[in-house]
């Protein structure tokens, strides 16, 4: 993951997500449609992003709660 510049359709998508409410920086885009481009299913992607922010100190839990 060298280049850490979205292209124009990965932009307009994380602008999407942006309007629906998911905000998150494009180095974690990048890395979510980098594991998606692996053929992992969005629902183990989801898994893992729960385990990492249940082990995070902060509250973010309840926004991914939300979210999905």
């Amino acid at each position: 993951m060298d280049d850490l510049r979205l292209r124009p359709h990965q932009k307009e998508l994380q602008e999407l997500g942006e309007l629906a409410g998911v905000s998150m920086s494009p180095k974690v885009f990048k890395l979510i449609m980098e594991l998606l481009n692996m053929g992992h299913s969005p629902d183990t992607v989801y898994s893992i992003l729960k385990i990492i922010i249940k082990s995070a100190p902060s509250s973010n839990e309840e926004n991914l709660e939300e979210s999905h």
